[in-house]
């Protein structure tokens, strides 16, 4: 090797240390047409478990029923690719690093958005429209705080988490990967992607519910998905989810 090539490799090297290491590499994607597959299905495994009529199985402690068989399916479908290297999880929101970042994000987030939505809510719509001013729920919760940790736990559990993880996690990861595409410019850009899963987020909300209307979700779709771009991380979806699910309950109902 010539002394001009080794002044080229040199900073190379010294620019990608885990090669020295033998850091494992990203999964490659697949091909496109077994990533619309994939995408397809998964997808529509949980549209076909969301329309599905409520059953229960079992009484007491020991039950099966239709909310838990469709957030495992939640939990569960993602780690198919994952367990098959095809996707990893940093690529789904949960990057080592980022966390921090991602829960700052989200409470700033928030304490802008919530306030200027609920005053919009009364301004416009309490006023304009009719609709239900903006009201307190302790009344609803006479047990104090337990009844408070187990409505915030049942947000956490049963909707933000296993919901964010699929659709912002994993399946607004594929879809970018299909369409690479971006509207705007700078930190209020969003992808094409994110757009489509909330949309998507959107579909299977009528679907489990029976109701076109449940399709407004597709607005804070928009957020949660924004805000797993901007934070590249999952955790600032997952508590603008369950916060926008606790403001909504407590204020509007």
């Amino acid at each position: 090797m010539s002394e001009q090539d080794s002044e080229q490799t040199g900073p190379e090297e010294a620019q990608n240390p885990d090669a020295e290491e033998g850091a494992p590499e990203q999964p490659k994607p697949p091909r496109r047409q077994l990533l619309v597959a994939e995408v397809v299905l998964s997808f529509g495994t949980i549209l076909a478990l969301s329309m599905v009529p409520e059953f229960s199985i079992g009484s007491g402690s020991v039950r099966l029923d239709h909310p838990l068989v469709l957030t495992a399916a939640l939990i569960y479908l993602p780690f198919v690719p994952y367990a098959q290297r095809r996707i990893s999880l940093s690529e789904m929101g949960l990057g080592s690093g980022k966390f921090a970042r991602s829960v700052k994000f989200a409470a700033i987030t928030g304490l802008i958005i919530f306030p200027l939505f609920l005053l919009i809510w009364y301004l416009a719509g309490g006023l304009a429209l009719g609709l239900p001013a903006p009201r307190p729920i302790t009344s609803e919760f006479p047990y104090g705080a337990y009844a408070w940790a187990d409505l915030v736990a049942r947000q956490f559990l049963g909707a933000a988490i296993p919901e964010e993880w699929f659709f912002r996690g994993y399946l607004q990861r594929r879809l970018q990967q299909l369409f690479p595409r971006r509207f705007g410019t700078g930190r209020w850009s969003i992808s094409a992607a994110a757009l489509l899963t909330a949309w998507l987020f959107g579909l299977a909300h009528a679907a489990r519910y029976g109701n076109i209307l449940r399709m407004n979700v597709f607005l804070p779709g928009i957020l949660f998905g924004w805000a797993r771009e901007r934070s590249d991380h999952l955790a600032a979806p997952i508590l603008l989810h369950a916060a926008s699910n606790l403001v909504l309950m407590a204020f509007v109902g």
